[in-house]
């Protein structure tokens, strides 16, 4: 992703000279279709949110220190404690 967003801002700076193009990550947001027993959601979720819940693709159970190690962005258990805290929508 780190080079579409390079080729973006390249682009946007050679349009836009004198502005200054900046990232705020903890804005974006993420659509995420999962699949749960009662059945299949879609959850908006912030982009930090999405990469921990990314996670378990592969894991049911993640230690904390596991999601630090993967992940690479530090976090605090209570962004943990956020995740939860998400949008549903049903299909």
């Amino acid at each position: 992703m780190q080079k579409e967003l390079d080729s973006f801002a390249a682009f946007y700076n050679e349009k836009h000279q004198g502005h200054k193009l900046e990232w705020n990550y903890a804005l974006g947001t993420v659509s995420l279709r999962a699949r749960f027993a009662a059945g299949q959601k879609e959850l908006s979720v912030s982009l930090y949110q999405a990469v921990v819940l990314l996670l378990f693709n592969d894991m049911e159970e993640i230690p904390f220190s596991d999601v630090k190690l993967h992940t690479g962005i530090g976090v605090s258990p209570c962004f943990l404690v956020s995740i939860p805290c998400l949008t549903l929508r049903r299909f």
